[in-house]
């Protein structure tokens, strides 16, 4: 779990969806699917709370934000890990299998690249923000991995935030819905202390180290990216059980 967590701080610092890599390494492991969704939690708090210590004093953050981007994230992430809380263990592992084949092109061609860094003129906010947010919350609750790019997505393609603010936000966010989602999962008994925690570790030992290898590798994200990709490929056979047709 040490070297998974250290492997995964690296992944979510040179190439992003750290939480793809962890959960499918905790569901490689043999970990049942709702404990390995559960355990995967406790790592990005840890993460997001480096991510927003850094944008902290830069002035990033406004008070709006907290109202149209992370309350109803936190209403519909709440709602989401209730439900995969709750929801059958082999419904939970075809589920995510779905998941990993859809994030599959998404990691493949990285549409984060497509992205407009410059500043946008921002749009007024709404019940439509609100109703995307809660899904998006819904979505993070619920399995998490990926969730960054579906909220950068919405909030500089349809919100017209600019892409650093927009990361920010992002950190912030998902570090405010983590932790009552956590307390979800562990209400319900589906948090490997064990596992978790030394995962967390790795993660911010990875993803300190990794930061200033990429200073000097900024190409590295690709290798990186390819196992990623190998990762989402092993997982989508196992929560399937392909390898049953071969045996």
């Amino acid at each position: 779990m040490l070297i998974a967590g250290l492997a995964a701080g690296v992944v979510n610092t040179l190439a992003g969806s750290g939480s793809v890599f962890t959960l499918s390494v905790l569901l490689f492991v043999g970990l049942p699917a709702n404990i390995a969704n559960g355990t995967n939690r406790l790592g990005v708090i840890f993460q997001n709370i480096v991510g927003v210590a850094n944008f902290r004093n830069a002035g990033y953050f406004k008070s709006s934000d907290t109202l149209t981007f992370i309350v109803p994230a936190l209403i519909g992430a709440l709602a989401g890990a209730w439900v995969a809380a709750d929801i059958n263990k082999e419904q939970l592992e075809w589920i995510i299998g779905t998941v990993m084949l859809i994030m599959l092109p998404i990691i493949i061609f990285d549409p984060k690249k497509k992205l407009k860094i410059e500043a946008l003129p921002e749009r007024k906010r709404g019940v439509w923000s609100w109703l995307i947010f809660i899904a998006i919350g819904f979505y993070g609750g619920f399995i998490q991995a990926g969730i960054g790019i579906f909220i950068l997505f919405a909030m500089i393609m349809m919100a017209r935030v600019n892409l650093v603010r927009a990361n920010a936000v992002k950190l912030l966010m998902v570090l405010v819905f983590a932790v009552p989602v956590l307390l979800v999962f562990v209400y319900f008994g589906q948090v490997m202390w064990g596992y978790a925690s030394v995962l967390a570790v790795g993660q911010v030992i990875g993803a300190y180290f990794a930061s200033k290898f990429a200073i000097n590798h900024p190409k590295s994200g690709i290798w990186i990216r390819r196992l990623l990709i190998i990762m989402i490929i092993v997982t989508v056979g196992k929560m399937f059980r392909l390898y049953e047709y071969f045996m």
